[in-house]
This record gives structure tokens, sequence and C-alpha cells, in this order.
């Protein structure tokens, strides 16, 4: 038996554009300090795996790190019993509640005491705590516009595996239960009954 817990900073994997260089001015505050730009395909954190079909050749961008990345929390148990070279059986429940920051959020600037709204080559430097965030979005404009609940994802999984001989036979039903899809609590609940079943052989 197993269990998890993970509780990720909604910023996590999220960075800097550091190509811009920093500039001192008279009054001691820096331009140019890093803000990454709105539409600006900076990678950060992400690596985009390639997936080969017979027919074409798919893109798909992960984080590289934790699973589910930042501004998540996740629950996972699991439990199985096995008999080496016979037969297992195993329970898995996953819980995982991801809010509205995901892998192609831009870790924008955000303002402070010392912001110069009239200065347009002033940049604010990051500074933790915050007053306000405004976040972009490279894939996704108008997420800051409509992105208003955590999207929650419940798995309950069955699965096993009973081996004769040279043979194995497997399977895995999992119930699938997703609320707030797209992280708009404006769509409706859904729900998928996935099954699987295998047949092995092993020489």
């Amino acid at each position: 038996a197993s269990s998890e817990f993970a509780l990720t900073d909604p910023y996590l994997y999220l960075r800097y554009d550091y190509s811009r260089s920093t500039i001192g001015t008279s009054t001691g505050v820096n331009k140019g300090s890093g803000q990454q730009i709105s539409g600006q395909n900076r990678l950060k954190f992400v690596v985009a795996n390639r997936y080969r079909s017979p027919t074409s050749i798919n893109y798909w961008e992960e984080f590289i790190g934790y699973r589910w990345g930042g501004d998540a929390l996740a629950f996972n148990i699991n439990t199985s019993f096995r008999v080496f070279g016979s037969w297992n059986v195993g329970l898995n429940f996953l819980f995982m509640s991801h809010g509205v920051n995901d892998k192609w959020t831009l870790y924008d600037y955000i303002t402070t005491e010392d912001y110069d709204s009239t200065n347009a080559e002033y940049n604010p430097i990051q500074q933790t705590p915050s007053d306000t965030h405004y976040s972009g979005n490279n894939a996704d404009n108008s997420a800051s516009d409509y992105r208003n609940a955590a999207y929650n994802l419940s798995a309950l999984s069955l699965y096993g595996q009973y081996t004769l001989g040279f043979i194995s036979f497997y399977g895995q039903g999992d119930l699938i239960i997703i609320t707030n899809p797209g992280n708009r609590k404006e769509n409706e609940t859904i729900h998928d009954i996935q099954l699987t079943v295998g047949i092995s052989l092993k020489f």
C-alpha cells in the first residue's frame, strides 16, 4: 500500500524572461528587470514530447518535474496484493485539484508602491508578497477573464493480472469524474468509465 499528498505553489515552474538587461536609474530603481512579455513562447520548465502515428507527428507539452505542475493539490492512495508469477489485484484512488495557472501561464509583473504608470519603459521588479498579479497566458489570451474555479479530477481504478505460463491476462476499470472542466464553474461535470483489457506473451 502507498499514499501520496502534494501541494504545489501556484507559480512553481513559472519564471521570468531574463533576455532583457537590467539598467539602473538615478532613483535606484531598475528598468527592464526581467518582465516576461505576453506572447513570448518561453518553454520555462515545459518540454515538448514528440509522438508519432502512422500519418503524423504530434507534440505534447508537459512539465519537467512534478506531474501536475504548479497550482495543484493532489492526493493518491493505492493498495494491491500480488502472488508473484501467478496473479495480482489492486485498487487506486486519485484526487487532483488544479487552479487556473497552467503550464502556459506567464509570471508577469506585479504592482508595487514604486510603480510609475507614466513611464512606459519601467517594469516593476517582482515583489513578494504582492498586491496584484497580471497573469498572461501564451495558449489562452482570455484565461484571466473566464477561468473562475479550480478543476477537480477524481479517478477510482480497479486493476488486475493473471499469469498462466507464458501468457498474462490483464485488465483495468476506471471511473473518472471531472468538475469545473476547463477551470470554469459554468461547465457541466464530466463522468466517464474506461475499460482496458489485454494479453501479453513472455518467452
